[in-house]
């Protein structure tokens, strides 16, 4: 049993030294691009920290839930369009960072079926998902 105990010290010292040595890796990873950035690519950082905190705020500001409320009445009145507009609000709140939730909820009620809303937030939130995929993929990939 002796053996057994030496054998999990051994392991747990090992342990310790590779996070030890991944810890240091990534601190001077991060400190070696940190060191080589122009002022160019802090101005980039600026603006992307300036639209992340204005993005925040709209969506904490904004009232999204009274505006979400009036859309879904009007598709209601639209018809056979209504689920097709649906899904394409959805894709663009998924890319905007819209939360879903009032939209996914509000579907099953507004077209009195939950089958046609769930099809509709389905399509929608599958399309939204990959054309937020591939715009993050593409554009703003540095």
């Amino acid at each position: 049993k002796d053996w057994v105990k030496v054998e999990e010290d051994e392991v747990e010292v090992q342990q310790k030294r590779n996070c030890a040595y991944y810890l240091r890796s990534m601190k001077d990873g991060i400190l070696k691009g940190i060191k080589g950035m122009t002022w160019k690519d802090w101005v980039k950082v600026a603006i992307l920290l300036l639209v992340v905190v204005a993005v925040i705020l709209l969506l904490i500001f904004l009232p999204w839930e009274e505006w979400l409320g009036y859309f879904l009445t009007w598709v209601d009145a639209l018809g056979v369009w209504g689920p097709i507009l649906l899904a394409e609000m959805y894709v663009i709140c998924t890319i905007c960072f819209v939360p879903g939730s009032i939209l996914t909820i509000g579907a099953g009620f507004a077209f009195q079926s939950v089958w046609i809303g769930t099809v509709a937030v389905s399509a929608g939130s599958t399309i939204g998902c990959i054309c937020a995929f591939l715009f993050g993929n593409t554009l703003v990939r540095g």
